[in-house]
């Protein structure tokens, strides 16, 4: 399935990763739907002080809406 279709499920997936490592070393970046769910995720990275990737890139940069 497309990204489109796994974004509009109404439920939330847990990923459990084998080896250790980081979610924001290895983030491209975040899809959400609408301005509001997009201002809900970077309040949850400004909560935790995350402004910015290890890589740079700004937090605002990479949280993406998608219709």
């Amino acid at each position: 399935s497309d990204y489109k279709s796994i974004a509009s499920r109404k439920s939330s997936d847990e990923t459990i990763f084998k080896n250790e490592g980081t979610l924001l070393d290895n983030l491209q970046f975040v899809t959400v739907s609408s301005e509001t769910a997009k201002r809900k995720v970077l309040k949850v990275f400004q909560k935790h002080g995350v402004t910015h990737l290890p890589d740079g890139r700004q937090v605002n940069d990479i949280v993406k809406m998608v219709k």
